[in-house]
């Protein structure tokens, strides 16, 4: 059924079962949906005090019960499988072969739920003005836009994956001190070989990658080396508004579209998006390690 689902629009749907489960809900409904999507952040682009505002509203119009386990089956309620039937229509309708969170926003609109629908109107966001933004989003322009500069849309492709002797988060490395020995390859696709020409020449790589596996975002990380918040743009913290990873390897090898490396830290299965020479470039009397010498000294 979510075969066609960007990570954004699955993020959202994960979101509206957590809100759901909070508020005590049997089923996932239409407001549980738009308190997903505004968690998610990707297709209702206003001011923060606005979308504040329309989660109130639909809080406190929602009789609030005792919380329900994560992990109890919930289904989609009616209202909410109409919505999602109506994303699947307005994406076609977009000759786009993705369905995202911009097309639950339109499902939601075009449902006219009493209660989320009514706060979106009442918080600005308007069906056609949405539709347009959602059909310029083939070009890769402006998507799901409610009149802010935000509101950009991008899309990845994998160029390969990573193998690591990591099953389980736990066991990776983690805090002041920790050595990231581990040995492990990345394959490349077959069709972009031809883009590791030349790499054998470098000692170490920039790896950019996404952490799949990773649900819900925090804007403030207690890391694994301090014991005191900071913010998540200051921090390594897998639960980021946009998940991506960064690892500098060493190069070992390279076998056809293979490169065995060490110093991994990404689960096996790991999606690459990128990989770039490492070049350095900062000198020691130049670089900052912000609250990393403050932690260490307490250490």
């Amino acid at each position: 059924m979510f075969e066609r689902y960007t990570q954004d629009a699955l993020r959202a749907l994960f979101f509206a079962r957590s809100e759901a489960s909070l508020l005590g809900g049997t089923t996932i409904e239409p407001e549980h949906l738009l308190l997903g999507l505004i968690r998610e952040g990707r297709a209702i682009h206003l001011p923060p005090e606005q979308l504040d505002a329309a989660r109130r509203a639909v809080e406190q119009q929602l009789a609030r019960r005792e919380r329900i386990s994560t992990g109890v089956e919930m289904p989609f309620g009616l209202r909410t499988q109409r919505i999602l039937n109506l994303a699947v229509e307005e994406a076609d309708a977009l000759h786009q072969s993705y369905i995202g969170s911009e097309h639950l926003l339109l499902g939601l609109l075009r449902e006219d739920d009493p209660i989320a629908a009514a706060s979106l109107r009442t918080a600005g966001v308007q069906l056609e003005e949405v539709r347009e933004s959602a059909a310029r989003g083939r070009s890769g322009d402006s998507i799901a836009s409610v009149g802010t500069a935000y509101a950009t849309r991008v899309t990845f492709s994998p160029i390969g994956v990573v193998r690591s002797p990591y099953q389980d988060a736990a066991a990776i490395p983690k805090g002041l001190g920790a050595r990231h020995d581990a040995e492990g390859t990345i394959e490349i696709r077959q069709q972009l070989a031809a883009g590791l020409a030349d790499i054998e020449g470098f000692s170490h790589l920039f790896v950019i990658w996404w952490f799949d596996r990773v649900e819900g975002v925090e804007l403030t990380a207690c890391p694994p080396s301090d014991n005191r918040p900071h913010g998540v743009f200051a921090t390594r913290s897998p639960q980021r508004p946009n998940p991506i990873g960064l690892t500098v390897v060493q190069l070992l090898r390279r076998e056809g579209s293979t490169l065995h490396v060490r110093g991994v830290d990404m689960l096996d299965g790991t999606p690459v998006l990128d990989i770039k020479p490492y070049l350095g470039g900062v000198s020691p009397e130049h670089l900052r390690r912000g609250w990393l010498d403050e932690a260490e000294k307490r250490q």
